[in-house]
């Protein structure tokens, strides 16, 4: 026999302000915390030019009322960037719209997300992996990068700590010993799968893991370095290498990217997100959504280096 109450269920229930939404990583070439982010594009620039200035000169020891003194100059020429346009958008029909006005509720918030999240997806992507449709250079793929493909396996059972130290040791060092100590790297960012192993390993007879030595073997004044920062992100697995095309398929490679995080060595500019104005067409409103982005300017190529790896067996 079924059972009645003297209040109907829905006076029970008692509704929560906030919202269970879906969760996503951020977006770290995107959001400029791996690549220094200027929101200073003009609307509607198509192109990024910048001056470069390279100088040559000797100087010499001379007697005096000498004629031959060695001349100094410098030559200039531009760099020039492309810049794209991102687009996304959003809609609602009319019986939405009397709905959401009926109801008292906010009917745009939630789909502005949604298209704000979709452009900050694409934006993220050419800002790794770059475009050759559409001439923009990426972070991960910056063809004056210097690439270093070791035969160094980290997940081999036969690999230390040690051997993890001395291997990033090496590649770091190769950056500053080979621009005659100009460019000192302070962040290397990888694969989670090789922070984890660097994080688990410890040093023979210590506590310590190996990316707790490197922090501190990469700190303080003694070593010319700043305090050198790790980082991950999943755009330096091998499998997202291949689909985007830095590697060619089967390499089965992780990338490693040291570089001096900064603004003097590389950047990237953008246009805000900016919403258009609303279309009225097939029954329904559409509201248009871009940002404008250039690709990642290297202005110091030399800086950095890529390391390719062995991804786990």
């Amino acid at each position: 026999m079924t059972d009645y109450g003297v209040h109907l269920s829905r006076y029970l229930e008692q509704k929560l302000p906030d919202v269970i939404r879906q969760r996503f990583r951020p977006f770290r070439y995107e959001n400029g915390i791996l690549v220094p982010t200027i929101a200073d594009l003009s609307p509607g620039a198509q192109v990024l030019v910048q001056e470069q200035i390279e100088g040559r000169g000797q100087a010499a020891v001379v007697a005096d009322q000498a004629f031959d003194i060695p001349l100094a100059d410098y030559n200039v020429s531009e760099t020039r960037d492309p810049v794209v346009a991102v687009f996304s958008s959003f809609h609602y029909t009319v019986r939405e719209l009397q709905a959401a006005t009926f109801a008292n509720q906010p009917l745009t918030d939630e789909r502005q997300r949604v298209a704000r999240r979709a452009i900050a997806s694409r934006t993220n992507e050419l800002t790794a992996f770059g475009s050759a449709q559409y001439g923009l250079t990426g972070m991960l793929n910056n063809p004056l990068t210097p690439v270093d493909d070791t035969s160094f396996d980290p997940y081999a059972g036969a690999t230390t700590a040690e051997d993890l130290v001395d291997f990033f040791v090496e590649k770091v060092a190769a950056v500053t010993d080979s621009t005659d100590e100009t460019e000192y790297p302070n962040h290397i960012e990888m694969a989670f799968r090789l922070w984890r192993q660097l994080s688990s390993k410890r040093l023979s007879g210590t506590a310590v893991s190996a990316i707790e030595h490197l922090r501190k073997l990469f700190s303080g004044e003694e070593s010319g370095f700043s305090r050198m920062t790790f980082g991950t992100s999943p755009e330096l697995k091998s499998e997202k290498l291949e689909r985007y095309g830095v590697h060619s398929v089967g390499t089965n490679k992780d990338r490693i990217a040291i570089y001096p995080r900064s603004a003097e060595i590389l950047d990237r500019h953008i246009e805000p997100t900016q919403v258009l104005e609303t279309e009225y067409r097939n029954a329904q409103y559409i509201v248009p959504m871009y940002s404008c982005i250039s690709g990642v300017r290297w202005k110091y190529p030399l800086a950095g280096r890529y390391v390719d790896v062995a991804k786990p067996a």
